[in-house]
């Protein structure tokens, strides 16, 4: 015996354990330690109260059996009665062990057992639990805590268009518990909301409920109830309602003599139309879903009955159908937009523009075109100006994509090709059919199609045979070490290095000249417009589909897998894709991007540096979602230009952002840090108070045009592509001067190469500046220049004003497209004929020929001034010159040359209907023109010869 508390022996089975309860009987004892062992300790004899599964006393700790009913449970409470005892388990089972002559071991047997063995408890309630346990001297006693009864989930009440009632029973069985609804569009619910009321404790069943709005219409749900107390917690089963259709959507919605586009859906609040000039007015005919109510422009009209008559003026009339909820409470707009088109799409001057609209739908109404203007070369006709961001729906019926359209002025045809997806990349524009492919620069594969691998420092004719004989050019594209030209009948060449399969002819032969791609994949699709990367392309289809073809090692295919390809394939409209429609597509060095019609961007393909701006650097098989949660929220993006790592993207609002690799500051944002997000170019500096109107995004550096016709650059500028000295790189837009002579000359166009830059003027010249290792300004020498050049074109046989211009990210080579010069009348040429002693143009085998040497200088103003029609002209003719605070142009009659009127015109701006004639204050066979030098900023004189 001690007198005294002495320390039970710790070492054996309890050693290093913490020990959390403890229980004495009357000669033994036993322990709970915190990793859930039991020890015992005392008398064991006959009746194993010590549950080690022997009937020998010990004088220190042994565990107590876990191999039965204790096994993997764990142990929560500990008990003793006088030679019993007992432990209790997290999920509920009681244990018990030793003595048992008067039951106490609860088996309802009187027999002892050396291990733990469960108590029985078929006569305990369903679903309790025990959660304390006492041992007395022979006898046990135990608290239950009994469960839940009931949570029954009833049918939801008051079921409207956007909530509901949700009901249930719950009996809480005298425990203490909350309660709540579960609900959502799965079984996996996903909102909760609480009950009311919202705890209970009563004996009895009680019914709960809980209102719930902010829910969609037409929409199913699911719910169930929740009741969370001490004993545990009980769950109803699963229901279901259906929210009540909103009574403020149209069942049907049409015009008496228009289709609406898109096809009517309920969803869908804005539609176009179009109507010929001669339908002066237009009535509508909404239905609506029974209790709700309908205006339109403010006029009440029965549900499925005609509006009055709305009167439509040429141009655009905007329809307003509001509907009300049959509770008055809530409204829905929905727009018409329609169109009613002019008797005549008359241009009497290039700048004229007969329809416009924010979106425009052909409708396959027949057009008649006037032209009342001669136009110069290269002219393009805008005949819709579609200012919104989809496509221009279907066609008019006379007019179908690239077709050739012949317009007669004062005696002369001109020949032009539609395209509605031209302009800005969705309007509908005549481009003048005459083209000729020019092309220099580097050319190590044939990339400039001239039928050799020589570098031109000057622009070179590509070869026109074969693919590109007789087809109209709407657009070029340049590559690393390839090309591609779109004709406007769809027709796709390539050229350049083929390793890859960029050419996509299906093979991987490099090609010297242009050669026919492969196209039998698009089934039918006509291609609209085209981008490529360093090694892989992109091209849009009339249908908003994209195809894709060459390496696609980072998934810049958009195919799914990483597979190259020989010949287009359409990209996996899947992801950011699915459902879209793309407008306009951009290719990056290995990654790929598509703009969608709703002004959102999908990427995909190469991710390193978060080129893709989803957020990640993880590289993308399949079309993801550009971020929009910062810069881009609430922002829709009109237009991208892809860089080698980096994009750039124009917003509806004129925010400038970007995304991708930022080493030199490409990305505008004052910093030189990448970037996997969209952010915000600045506009300060060189863009404060300016409004972008185009961007050209290159190797890494980055260039914008301004409305007011400035440039600004930022990025890389070690080769002066920046168009400054003195800098190596520049993080936030600087100004691009242009030096005199193009200073002030209107700008159509720019292109960004991989170290330098091309720009496209109104008069059909082309500019340069920064790197010029390959001859990529066109200036005839290598040498760099930070100031941009003027590209020798002019020279070129047959090749009149440039009409566009382009590079490459990645690109030492430039493409361009110059007009080549319409016929003269027949008359005029008769006339010239007799004074050349040649045959007239009616007959003969040496029929006349307008520019038989292909200078670009007609052969009757050759002739006028002495020059060789056989012979190229180009720098011969009387040039301007400034004498004091004028501009002069002289010159005297070439002797031999008789029957020519000579004259003179000057224009600020080179537009067609800008141009003055100049007053000859010359005499005899001695012409002087001569003007103010401050007429205007920008001053043009032209020559004009004529037979009488």
């Amino acid at each position: 015996a001690a007198l005294v508390p002495t320390a039970v022996l710790q070492s054996g089975v309890l050693s290093g354990k913490a020990v959390t309860a403890v229980c004495a009987g009357d000669h033994h004892n036993l322990a709970l330690c915190s990793d859930g062992t039991l020890a015992a300790w005392g008398y064991n004899y006959f009746y194993g109260q010590l549950g080690d599964n022997s009937r020998n006393d010990s004088p220190v700790p042994v565990l107590v059996d876990r191999t039965g009913v204790l096994s993997g449970r764990t142990v929560t409470g500990i008990s003793n009665g006088a030679s019993h005892s007992l432990a209790w388990c997290l999920d509920g089972t009681l244990a018990a062990w030793g003595f048992n002559s008067f039951g106490e071991l609860g088996l309802n047997n009187e027999l002892p057992s050396t291990q733990p063995v469960q108590v029985d408890t078929s006569a305990q309630v369903t679903g309790s639990r025990f959660v304390a346990v006492a041992g007395g001297g022979s006898h046990t006693v135990a608290l239950l805590a009994l469960p839940l009864q009931t949570a029954t989930t009833l049918p939801a009440s008051a079921i409207t268009r956007t909530g509901a009632t949700l009901q249930g029973q719950v009996n809480p069985n005298d425990n203490s518990v909350t309660v709540a609804f579960e609900y959502g569009l799965t079984k996996s619910y996903g909102q909760t909301v609480a009950a009311i009321p919202a705890s209970l404790s009563e004996w009895t069943e009680t019914a709960v409920s809980a209102i719930i709005g902010g829910l969609i219409p037409s929409t199913t749900y699911h719910f169930r109830i929740l009741a969370n107390g001490s004993s545990g917690v009980a769950v109803g089963e699963d229901r279901t309602f259906t929210t009540r259709i909103d009574d403020t959507l149209l069942a049907a919605l049409s015009l008496n003599s228009a289709a609406l586009a898109p096809g009517f859906d309920r969803e869908v609040t804005r539609y176009i139309a179009a109507l010929p000039f001669a339908a002066n007015s237009v009535t509508v005919r909404p239905v609506t879903y029974p209790g709700a109510s309908v205006k339109v422009n403010g006029v009440s009209v029965a549900s499925a009955s005609e509006s009055q008559a709305i009167p439509l003026p040429v141009g655009n009339t905007t329809i307003t159908i509001r509907v009300t909820s049959g509770d008055g409470i809530a409204v829905r707009d929905y727009t018409i937009t329609v169109t009613r088109l002019p008797r005549n799409f008359v241009f009497r001057s290039a700048g004229d523009v007969p329809v416009s609209a924010g979106e425009f739908s052909a409708a396959g109404h027949p057009v008649r075109i006037v032209l009342g203007f001669a136009p110069q070369p290269g002219t393009t006709l805008t005949m819709v100006n579609n200012t919104g961001l989809g496509l221009i729906s279907g066609t008019f019926g006379n007019l179908a994509q690239g077709q050739r359209v012949t317009l007669s002025h004062g005696g002369t045809t001109y020949d032009f090709v539609a395209n509605y997806f031209g302009g800005t990349g969705n309007d509908l524009v005549l481009q003048w059919a005459g083209t000729k492919l020019l092309a220099w620069g580097s050319n190590s594969y044939g990339q400039l199609g001239d039928k050799s691998t020589t570098r031109r420092l000057t622009p070179v004719a590509t070869s026109d045979s074969g693919v590109l004989e007789g087809k109209t050019i709407i657009a070029v594209s340049a590559g690393y070490l390839h090309s591609l030209a779109l004709c406007s009948d769809g027709t796709l060449a390539s050229w350049g290095y083929n390793v890859q399969g960029q050419l996509g002819d299906g093979g991987s032969v490099n090609r010297k000249v242009p050669a026919a791609l492969d196209l039998k994949s698009l089934k039918g699709r006509k291609v609209v417009a085209i981008s490529s990367g360093r090694l892989h392309n992109l091209a849009l289809c009339d249908d908003g589909r994209v195809a894709a073809w060459g390496y696609n090692k980072f998934g810049q295919l958009g195919t799914g897998d990483k597979l190259d390809s020989r010949i287009p394939v359409l990209v996996n409209p899947v992801g950011a894709l699915a459902g879209k429609q793309v407008v306009s597509i951009a290719a990056g060095d290995y990654h790929s991007f598509a703009l969608c019609a709703d002004g959102s961007v999908a990427a995909w393909g190469y991710n390193d540096e978060g080129e893709l701006g989803d957020g990640t650097n993880v590289g993308r098989m399949v079309p993801v979602a550009v971020d929009t949660a910062g810069i881009l929220a609430g922002r829709k993006i009109a237009s991208i230009s892809a860089g080698q790592y980096h994009l750039l993207a124009l917003c509806t609002d004129g925010t400038i952002v970007s995304w991708g690799y930022n080493n030199r500051g490409q990305l505008g944002n004052s910093r030189t840090t990448a970037s996997s997000s969209p952010v915000r170019i600045g506009s300060t500096g060189a863009l404060a108070g300016k409004t972008v109107v185009a961007l050209g995004a290159g190797g890494s550096h980055s260039l914008a045009l301004c409305s007011d016709g400035t440039l600004a650059a930022w990025g890389y500028n070690n080769l002066g592509q920046l168009g400054a000295t003195g800098i190596s790189q520049k993080t936030s837009p600087l100004t691009v001067t242009l030096p005199q002579g193009l200073a002030g000359r209107p700008i159509v166009g720019i292109s960004a190469g991989a170290y330098h830059n091309l720009i496209s003027f109104a008069d059909g010249t082309l500019a340069a500046w920064g790197d010029n290792s390959s001859g990529q300004l066109g200036n005839n020498s290598t040498l760099k220049s930070a100031t941009a050049v003027r590209v020798k074109a002019g020279a070129l046989k047959g090749a009149g004003p440039i009409m566009f211009g382009t590079s490459g990210s990645a690109a030492s080579h430039n493409l361009a497209v110059a007009a080549t010069p319409a016929p003269e009348p027949a008359a005029v040429q008769d006339s010239r004929a007799e004074n050349f002693g040649l045959a007239s143009s009616s007959g003969g085998d040496a029929a006349y020929c307008a520019d038989c040497d292909h200078d670009g200088i007609p052969d009757l103003v050759e002739y006028a001034f002495g020059l060789d029609p056989n012979a190229s002209s180009a720098g011969q003719l009387p040039q301007g010159r400034r004498a004091g605070d004028r501009i002069i142009l002289e010159f005297s009659r070439p002797q031999g040359v008789s029957g020519i009127v000579y004259g003179a015109e000057w224009s600020p701006n080179l537009q067609p209907t800008s141009w003055t004639v100049l007053p000859d204050s010359g005499s005899g066979d001695q012409h002087i023109f001569s003007m103010p030098a401050d007429a205007a900023p920008s001053i043009f004189l032209r020559l004009r010869v004529r037979v009488p």
